[in-house]
């Protein structure tokens, strides 16, 4: 089993245009984390260059929806990416515990990155912290949900090199209520089913093993996203076995895509969650 998406960073020490190490920020680190370890691809951990576009779906009234797209691009080491084509449809019990912050070397992609949903073009300018460099606005964008999406990075010399890169969003779904039986009857799940097969389901069911309102165990479960599937009974016993207010549960349609560029790789990782994020 691989290990939980992105948490194998390693210190690195790669110069490039910064003099030393920074934190990968919240934005990134907490967008992969919503992913479960049974969905990674396996990739070289040798002091890659790495480029990163996140986008997940924030919900405004009136049933509209927009997104804050971040870009990071670095150096250092990673055992596995996400991957939403690798779906075993398993799961893995995890207890919560707060994790290092992540370091890497920042790199420059230029000025700005211009990303296009639908029809919409946006430029994402470039934003230096103590924490690292992300490029993003200062406000959502509006799109829909399922819309394509192009990112053009211009890249910077001695930094991350110019590139472009297609892929599709995650498209916005409904949840039918978990179907809980007694043991030894399985846990059914229900939802829309995605329209093709480049998307998976990620399931965290959070608890707190003391029945307070600390979550400290999860159940994260990675499924074919083809709008049904089941967890045995033995898996879910102890979330079940809590009352509503010790446990919750989020459930995420993961859509990736993976390109290689020289000496590293890039990739857009799109979510839709149910229960879906409100715009601030």
């Amino acid at each position: 089993m691989a290990n939980p998406f992105l948490t194998p960073y390693s210190s690195v020490r790669m110069p490039f245009l910064r003099k030393s190490a920074s934190r990968v920020s919240g934005v990134l680190a907490a967008t992969l984390s919503v992913v479960g370890c049974e969905s990674t691809l396996d990739v070289p951990s040798n002091q890659l260059t790495w480029g990163f576009i996140q986008t997940g779906a924030l919900a405004q009234t009136g049933g509209t929806y927009v997104t804050t797209p971040n870009g990071q691009f670095f150096v250092g080491n990673l055992s596995s990416i996400p991957d939403s084509r690798v779906k075993p449809d398993s799961c893995v019990e995890l207890t919560i515990t707060s994790q290092n912050p992540l370091q890497v070397t920042f790199l420059d992609a230029g000025a700005a990155i211009t990303t296009q949903f639908g029809t919409r073009t946006d430029t994402l300018p470039r934003v230096s912290t103590s924490n690292g460099t992300s490029y993003q606005k200062s406000a959502p964008i509006s799109f829909r949900p399922g819309d394509s999406l192009f990112v053009r990075i211009p890249g910077a010399n001695g930094g991350f090199p110019a590139a472009e890169i297609r892929a599709k969003t995650a498209e916005a779904f409904t949840l039918d209520s978990l179907i809980i039986r007694p043991s030894p009857a399985a846990v059914q799940l229900r939802w829309t089913p995605a329209i093709d097969g480049n998307s998976s389901l990620v399931v965290e069911f959070r608890y707190s093993s003391t029945g307070g309102s600390t979550f400290n165990q999860l159940i994260r479960c990675a499924f074919v996203d083809d709008g049904a599937d089941s967890v045995a009974f033995r898996v879910m016993q102890p979330w079940v076995g809590q009352n509503p207010n010790a446990r919750n549960a989020t459930y995420t349609r993961l859509r990736t895509n993976i390109v290689q560029i020289l000496e590293g790789w890039l990739e857009v990782i799109s979510t839709f969650s149910v229960p879906t994020p409100s715009s601030p």
